[in-house]
């Protein structure tokens, strides 16, 4: 094999362990939370929000379940209003208010995609 060639193959040879090199610095996301529901690439923690309010009052019960059944279906707006209504409750306990910040923090990006050009 001549000298050019060899050194075309090495050049090759050395983009190519690159290129896979750089395929594993990739971030790793964690995975998904058991029963979390996957919108868009986003993973909106709805068990959790709905184990915070197991042994709440049963109106707070209501609108956890309202919450559910607007993401499930898509309705991410009236689940925002309801999150909002739901963070300026006064009960809430700090893990209700994080449960409930974390889940519409969630759902505001999964607005946001969906409004982007390409969303849904």
């Amino acid at each position: 094999m001549n000298l050019a060639r060899r050194a075309k193959v090495l050049v090759l040879g050395l983009f190519a362990g690159g290129v896979f090199a750089l395929q594993g610095c990739k971030k790793a996301e964690p995975p998904p939370p058991p029963g979390a529901l996957q919108m868009l690439g986003v993973n909106v923690d709805l068990p959790r929000l709905e184990q915070e309010f197991q042994n709440a009052s049963p109106e707070l019960q209501i609108v956890v379940q309202e919450i559910k059944r607007e993401c499930r279906t898509w309705q991410l707006a009236k689940a925002g209003l309801a999150l909002e209504t739901l963070a300026n409750n006064p009960s809430l306990t700090e893990s209700q208010k994080k449960a409930v910040s974390e889940v519409a923090g969630q759902v505001n990006r999964v607005s946001a995609k969906r409004t982007a050009p390409g969303g849904r």
